[in-house]
């Protein structure tokens, strides 16, 4: 019997991204009946907040505007 414990953030896009991937390579190995998989939670960025840093208004990676410039998120759709 071969455990597999795997830690990851489920809010984050490539952990999310990788279960089927892991899902699908135990399936197609030919073992998949002596594999135990446990999904165990982990925060990449416990203090991002509600928003993920990279969203976050005033976060070094998602800079404010300049004021002159406009955001594109306060101009109308159409």
């Amino acid at each position: 019997m071969l455990h597999i414990d795997i830690w990851a953030d489920f809010a984050c896009p490539a952990c999310y991204l990788a279960k089927p991937r892991i899902d699908q390579a135990i399936a197609t190995s030919g073992h998949a009946d002596a594999v135990v998989v446990t999904y165990r939670s982990l925060e990449l960025f416990p203090d991002a907040g509600a928003w993920p840093c990279c969203m976050a208004r005033g976060s070094s990676q998602w800079p404010d505007p300049p004021a002159d410039s406009g955001s594109p998120r306060s101009e109308p759709i159409m």
